[in-house]
Protein backbone atom coordinates (compact mmCIF):
# COMPACT_ATOMS: atom_id res chain seq x y z
CA UNK A 1 0.00 0.00 0.00
CA UNK A 2 2.80 2.45 0.85
CA UNK A 3 4.43 1.63 -2.49
CA UNK A 4 1.20 2.52 -4.33
CA UNK A 5 0.90 5.73 -2.34
CA UNK A 6 4.50 6.80 -3.02
CA UNK A 7 4.26 6.05 -6.74
CA UNK A 8 0.93 7.79 -7.32
CA UNK A 9 0.83 10.82 -5.06
CA UNK A 10 4.33 12.25 -4.85
CA UNK A 11 6.52 14.10 -7.34
CA UNK A 12 9.54 11.88 -6.81
CA UNK A 13 10.29 8.54 -5.25
CA UNK A 14 10.74 8.75 -1.52
CA UNK A 15 11.67 6.20 1.06
CA UNK A 16 8.43 4.69 2.39
CA UNK A 17 9.95 4.72 5.88
CA UNK A 18 9.05 8.43 6.11
CA UNK A 19 5.40 7.66 5.40
CA UNK A 20 5.52 4.82 7.92
CA UNK A 21 6.96 7.25 10.48
CA UNK A 22 4.07 9.66 9.89
CA UNK A 23 1.53 6.84 10.24
CA UNK A 24 3.14 5.68 13.49
CA UNK A 25 3.12 9.22 14.89
CA UNK A 26 -0.54 9.67 14.02
CA UNK A 27 -1.61 6.28 15.37
CA UNK A 28 0.51 6.63 18.48
CA UNK A 29 -1.12 9.91 19.40
CA UNK A 30 -4.80 9.00 19.06
CA UNK A 31 -5.43 7.92 22.65
CA UNK A 32 -3.34 10.73 24.15
CA UNK A 33 -5.34 13.34 22.24
CA UNK A 34 -8.84 12.02 22.90
CA UNK A 35 -10.87 12.54 26.05
CA UNK A 36 -9.91 9.76 28.52
CA UNK A 37 -13.58 8.71 28.69
CA UNK A 38 -13.39 7.65 25.02
CA UNK A 39 -12.41 3.99 24.73
CA UNK A 40 -13.95 2.73 21.47
CA UNK A 41 -13.54 4.44 18.11
CA UNK A 42 -13.97 3.52 14.48
CA UNK A 43 -10.83 4.38 12.53
CA UNK A 44 -10.65 5.22 8.84
CA UNK A 45 -7.12 5.10 7.46
CA UNK A 46 -7.64 5.39 3.73
CA UNK A 47 -10.41 7.06 1.78
CA UNK A 48 -9.59 7.15 -1.91
CA UNK A 49 -11.61 7.62 -5.08
CA UNK A 50 -10.09 6.93 -8.50
CA UNK A 51 -9.42 10.09 -10.51
CA UNK A 52 -12.10 9.50 -13.19
CA UNK A 53 -14.77 9.26 -10.45
CA UNK A 54 -13.75 12.19 -8.25
CA UNK A 55 -15.95 15.25 -7.63
CA UNK A 56 -19.14 13.15 -7.64
CA UNK A 57 -19.71 12.91 -3.89
CA UNK A 58 -18.49 9.31 -3.68
CA UNK A 59 -16.04 9.93 -0.82
CA UNK A 60 -18.76 11.68 1.17
CA UNK A 61 -21.11 8.75 0.62
CA UNK A 62 -18.41 6.36 1.83
CA UNK A 63 -17.99 8.45 4.97
CA UNK A 64 -21.72 8.26 5.64
CA UNK A 65 -21.86 4.50 4.99
CA UNK A 66 -19.56 3.78 7.93
CA UNK A 67 -22.25 5.17 10.24
CA UNK A 68 -24.36 2.00 10.16
CA UNK A 69 -26.47 2.26 13.35
CA UNK A 70 -26.21 -1.49 13.93
CA UNK A 71 -22.42 -1.47 13.71
CA UNK A 72 -22.07 1.58 15.94
CA UNK A 73 -24.46 0.20 18.55
CA UNK A 74 -23.09 -3.35 18.56
CA UNK A 75 -19.53 -2.17 19.11
CA UNK A 76 -20.34 0.82 21.35
CA UNK A 77 -18.55 3.21 18.98
CA UNK A 78 -18.08 6.63 20.61
CA UNK A 79 -16.68 8.43 17.59
CA UNK A 80 -14.58 8.35 14.47
CA UNK A 81 -10.88 9.01 13.93
CA UNK A 82 -9.48 9.55 10.44
CA UNK A 83 -6.05 10.34 9.14
CA UNK A 84 -6.18 12.48 6.04
CA UNK A 85 -3.16 12.67 3.79
CA UNK A 86 -4.67 14.70 0.96
CA UNK A 87 -6.02 18.22 0.93
CA UNK A 88 -9.26 16.93 -0.62
CA UNK A 89 -9.88 14.52 2.28
CA UNK A 90 -8.92 17.18 4.82
CA UNK A 91 -11.46 19.60 3.35
CA UNK A 92 -14.14 16.88 3.18
CA UNK A 93 -13.64 15.91 6.82
CA UNK A 94 -13.80 19.53 7.99
CA UNK A 95 -16.96 20.06 5.92
CA UNK A 96 -18.51 17.00 7.61
CA UNK A 97 -17.78 18.35 11.10
CA UNK A 98 -14.58 16.52 12.01
CA UNK A 99 -12.15 18.33 14.32
CA UNK A 100 -8.42 18.39 13.60
CA UNK A 101 -6.44 16.81 16.45
CA UNK A 102 -2.93 16.60 15.01
CA UNK A 103 -0.90 17.87 12.08
CA UNK A 104 2.32 16.25 10.85
CA UNK A 105 3.86 18.63 8.28
CA UNK A 106 5.81 17.19 5.38
CA UNK A 107 8.35 20.00 5.83
CA UNK A 108 9.75 18.08 8.82
CA UNK A 109 11.17 15.46 6.49
CA UNK A 110 14.28 16.82 4.77
CA UNK A 111 17.48 15.36 3.34
CA UNK A 112 21.01 16.21 4.47
CA UNK A 113 20.84 19.44 2.41
CA UNK A 114 17.58 20.59 3.95
CA UNK A 115 15.52 19.76 0.86
CA UNK A 116 12.00 18.60 1.65
CA UNK A 117 11.64 14.89 0.84
CA UNK A 118 7.86 14.56 0.72
CA UNK A 119 6.35 16.74 -2.00
CA UNK A 120 2.78 15.82 -2.93
CA UNK A 121 1.51 16.57 -6.42
CA UNK A 122 -1.37 18.63 -5.02
CA UNK A 123 -1.44 21.38 -2.37
CA UNK A 124 -1.29 18.99 0.60
CA UNK A 125 1.25 20.13 3.19
CA UNK A 126 0.73 17.57 5.95
CA UNK A 127 -1.06 14.51 7.23
CA UNK A 128 -3.81 15.40 9.68
CA UNK A 129 -5.64 13.39 12.31
CA UNK A 130 -9.34 14.17 12.66
CA UNK A 131 -11.96 13.25 15.26
CA UNK A 132 -15.74 13.35 15.26
CA UNK A 133 -17.79 12.17 18.22
CA UNK A 134 -20.70 9.87 17.50
CA UNK A 135 -23.92 11.35 18.84
CA UNK A 136 -26.85 8.98 18.17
Amino acid sequence: LLYFYVKNFFQKNIDPKFLAEICEEIHGSIWRLLDPRIDTVLELDILSVALPYQRRGIAGKMLEKRKSPELLKDFHIQGFVCQASSIANQMLLRKRGHQELKDVPFSRFVDENGVQLIKPRDQTRSVKLFWKPYCP
